[in-house]
């Protein structure tokens, strides 16, 4: 697993974060960690570094970016992705 894929799915299960559901505006999958909406979501992959954002079923590309450029980004576009952010952000767990 690569970060940040790593750090919010350490930080997720140790709070308990339920695996294949949105919760909170987050589903935990093992290859895959989303967050948002299934229209609008940051997809976080266990074996690549970074992210993408997917709007209405498209995006541009992965992103290159650690967990702390991850959960520092300012997202007003869809105020779920943000409080969700700012949540793991606040909860984050250090291994």
């Amino acid at each position: 697993m690569k970060e940040p894929f790593w750090t919010l799915y350490l930080t997720l299960t140790v709070h308990g974060h339920p695996p294949d559901i949105w919760y909170y505006n987050v589903k935990l999958r093992n290859e895959a960690i989303y967050i948002g909406t299934n229209e609008h979501h940051i997809t976080v992959l266990a074996n690549h570094g970074g992210w993408h954002v997917t709007i209405n079923q498209s995006h541009d590309g992965q992103v290159a970016g650690g967990f702390d450029d991850l959960v520092n980004l300012r997202w007003d576009v869809t105020p779920e992705i943000g409080r969700a952010l700012e949540w793991i952000r606040h909860h984050r767990v250090n291994m």
